[in-house]
């Protein structure tokens, strides 16, 4: 990616790291591929999964290394967002992504109220305060 970017020595051409994506597959050192982006790095994409699919969970429910993340992120001067993309916590019954299988008219469980998805918004930021102040980087 990086040597792309510099090929095309485009100035407002920049890299969003994700995860989950870099996180799929076997043989893949994100520390060693987010120390290679360096400064061309301006925006990640935060995601767990298990390995095998884009699932867009929240951290600590898949397998990914986020100590590797961060510490890259800090070794690089990494100054942008740390943005989720994980909006698939509780899942209502007619999401696009992932339907809900052989729902019917009268099925009560499957929309989470609002106050169930919110609780879950606010355990995700939760998560990821909790992540960057481990290693003294967070900022409100």
């Amino acid at each position: 990616m990086r040597q792309f970017i510099e090929y095309a020595d485009i100035p407002r051409l920049h890299a969003c790291w994700d995860t989950g994506h870099a996180n799929i597959g076997e043989g893949f050192d994100q520390y060693h591929d987010l120390l290679e982006l360096g400064s061309h790095l301006r925006a990640l994409h935060i995601q767990d999964n298990w390995g095998t699919s884009d699932a867009h969970v929240m951290p600590m429910v898949g397998i990914v290394n986020f100590d590797q993340i961060i510490k890259a992120l800090i070794e690089i001067g990494y100054k942008g967002f740390f943005s989720f993309e994980a909006p698939d916590t509780l899942r209502v019954g007619g999401d696009s992504h992932h339907k809900r299988r052989n729902l019917l008219p009268d099925d009560k469980l499957a929309n989470p109220t609002i106050f169930l998805q919110q609780k879950m918004t606010t355990v995700k930021y939760e998560i990821g305060k909790w992540m960057l102040e481990t290693y003294g980087v967070f900022e409100e």
